[in-house]
């Protein structure tokens, strides 16, 4: 038996999540007296996490409500194949991206261009770069929202599922997940280069 919950978008969650854009936009953009207004600077955090908090609530309400007995797999499928939406997503906006910068390093004679946002990594180690890009372990600056929202949207149902037994233990688990991932540094791994991604999905 499938769930035939009825669902509303709650536009106060985009309200919110427009403004977490701006200021996001804002502080991309250095130098502006828009700048000193933004909440970076006097609070713990930044719009960025407040962005993925925002987005989290969104999927928790998109999703939460129609995780019944007899819908789970639907809902797990649903959610893996916005994943699968935001992997190719990703993919074509970091070749997008490539191509900008190299257009813009011929036109105007500027190869340094192509030694920023972690380019030249893809010039000077082209087969294992592009590995690297379509396992998602090499990610070029500015595009490396997407792929923590994919592997996030891959855990949701496990913590859906633990929900349905209390939603206590499943903010419980979340907690112990965050604490274990942050005093032992877990994340995934960047390849070929070191280090680990920069926005840590976990």
């Amino acid at each position: 038996m499938t769930s035939n919950v009825p669902t509303q978008r709650d536009t106060r969650i985009d309200v919110f999540r427009a403004l977490a854009l701006l200021t996001i936009f804002i502080n991309h953009v250095p130098g502006t007296i828009f700048e000193y207004f933004t909440h970076k600077n006097f609070g713990f955090s930044d719009s960025a996490e407040a962005f993925v908090l925002i987005s989290g609530i969104a999927v928790g309400l998109a999703y939460g409500l129609k995780f019944r007995l007899g819908n789970r797999l639907l809902v797990t499928l649903k959610a893996w194949r916005r994943a699968g939406v935001l992997y190719v997503t990703h993919v074509m906006t970091t070749v997008a991206t490539l191509a900008i910068f190299s257009a813009a390093a011929l036109h105007f004679s500027r190869p340094d261009l192509l030694k920023l946002i972690n380019i030249q990594m893809i010039i000077e180690d082209t087969p294992e770069a592009l590995l690297g890009i379509a396992a998602l372990g090499h990610q070029i600056g500015y595009n490396n929202i997407l792929s923590m929202y994919a592997v996030v949207l891959l855990m949701m149902p496990l913590f859906l599922w633990i929900g349905t037994f209390s939603l206590r233990l499943m903010l419980a688990a979340s907690a112990l997940l965050w604490l274990i991932v942050g005093i032992f540094q877990i994340a995934p791994s960047n390849f070929p280069g070191d280090g680990f991604w920069f926005l840590n999905p976990l």
